[in-house]
């Protein structure tokens, strides 16, 4: 894949070359998760997930904030993967369900 770039129509370089972003083996679980919201977040770019990395092509215009978003995204659904029972004990318990 050569590194050709054209502009997009929101003015964003597109790249034909993918950016992949290695991801903890432990965070992987909620990569597809992570990635839906990134996929509305980032209505230009296409995101897949991989063994251990996430794929990102399309419109890139920063790949160190697009490195961090993924990652970012990642851990935030991890967190709130883990926190959702607390959060549904203490909503039982304000609720006297």
């Amino acid at each position: 894949m050569a590194g050709r770039k054209a502009m997009t129509e929101s003015g964003a370089l597109s790249s034909d070359t993918p950016l992949k972003v290695d991801i903890d083996p432990a965070l992987m679980g909620y990569a597809s998760a992570a990635l839906v919201r990134l996929g509305y977040l980032y209505p230009d770019a296409v995101f897949q997930a991989g063994e251990a990395a996430v794929i990102v092509t399309g419109c890139i215009t920063d790949i160190s904030v697009m490195r961090r978003e993924v990652l970012h995204a990642t851990y935030r659904e991890r967190i709130y993967a883990e926190t959702l029972p607390l959060r549904r004990s203490l909503l039982d318990g304000l609720l006297a369900r």
